[in-house]
């Protein structure tokens, strides 16, 4: 069974009711004030925690003009590989079969790998060609593996804005020298086997083109986006809560250390102000000592300090703690005199009783 949080007594099977039976202290409620302040450490710190996260998340993605580009710009590679960087058709007696060098044409080529052995033991020109080919198509694997890392990079690129920026400046800036490479391959071949092979017969595709296009405007979002970075502003305080709040996890600190705010900033001393200025308006309002005469002035000296302000519910956090010290002091005014009026009242009835 369980023990007494404050005697530490072992609790039978019949102890069932909320107190102790030896200290008879409510045991459901032992340590409310302490366990209370710490859940508001907690929230404290892992709503700020939350709040810099999301701060980091959208900033990275769409906290500036090239951040938003680059997100717009991260599908046009997927797109581009789509296109045929070039085509080969070869026409034999009794058969004839066509490959394109795109994303398309790597997944229908696997519906050719028997002609694809046999090209490569055919002889004359046949067999160069499908060589020449090959490269094409090594450069259409390159850069759809390339077109499926950038899209990945880019949704990931909110972890570390500006490392991320770099990695995709060299990754689609390969990309364009594998679509350059493909497409002098494409040009060289065409030339040499126009009227030479009769059997081949080589196609220029648009794929080539629109790599460069697609990648160049990868390359050239993110290189503006490594040199301008991104802003990102964070409420007042929420960094170092971010800090202490690491502190804890790692150990280094215990709940029990920290103060109640964890930080101080100048909303949290306005808002503590409004709430001892409340307080004192409330003490003034209910007491019973205060006649009600003087209750009603120091409830108008209040509402007056009140007014003074631009803005009560927007007013500093000096001007909020001034008017809760003058609530204060009016206070203790009232009490002051309240305690001499009785003082006066006693020594005049035992005068009479003496009398």
């Amino acid at each position: 069974m369980a023990n007494c949080p404050n005697c530490g007594v072992k609790l039978r099977i019949t102890d069932w009711r909320p107190n102790c039976p030896k200290c008879g202290v409510n045991m459901m409620l032992h340590g409310f004030e302490e366990r209370f302040e710490q859940d508001a450490k907690v929230s404290e710190l892992t709503i700020a925690s939350v709040r810099v996260n999301y701060k980091k998340f959208t900033g990275g993605m769409a906290g500036s003009l090239w951040a938003k580009m680059r997100l717009y710009f991260m599908l046009l590679p997927v797109c581009a590989v789509l296109a045929p960087l070039a085509s080969l058709t070869f026409t034999l007696p009794f058969y004839a079969r066509s490959f394109s060098a795109g994303a398309i044409g790597l997944v229908s080529l696997l519906n050719g790998v028997p002609f694809v052995l046999a090209a490569r033991e055919m002889p004359g020109a046949v067999a160069p060609v499908w060589a020449a080919f090959s490269w094409v198509l090594l450069c259409a694997a390159v850069l759809t593996v390339l077109a499926v890392v950038i899209f990945l990079l880019s949704l990931l690129s909110f972890i570390r804005v500006k490392a991320f920026s770099i990695a995709l400046c060299c990754i689609s800036g390969f990309g364009v020298l594998a679509a350059i490479a493909s497409s002098v391959v494409s040009v060289v071949m065409d030339k040499q086997i126009e009227g030479t092979v009769s059997m081949a017969e080589w196609k220029l595709g648009i794929g080539a083109f629109l790599a460069v296009v697609a990648f160049g405007a990868v390359f050239y979002a993110n290189l503006r986006l490594a040199k301008e970075g991104v802003t990102m502003s964070f409420l007042d305080g929420d960094l170092e809560r971010v800090a202490i709040y690491k502190r804890v996890r790692a150990g280094e600190l215990k709940w029990e250390d920290l103060p109640q705010p964890v930080v101080e900033t100048e909303k949290t001393l306005e808002v503590e102000a409004r709430i001892q200025a409340d307080l004192e308006g409330i003490y003034i309002q209910n007491s019973e000592k205060i006649p009600d005469e003087l209750k009603a002035q120091l409830l108008e000296r209040r509402a007056l300090a009140l007014s003074k302000t631009k803005n009560p519910e927007t007013a500093s956090a000096t001007e909020n703690q001034a008017i809760g010290e003058a609530a204060l002091v009016d206070t203790k005014e009232a009490e002051s005199a309240i305690a001499a009026t009785l003082a006066a009242e006693e020594i005049q009835e035992e005068a009479t009783d003496n009398g």
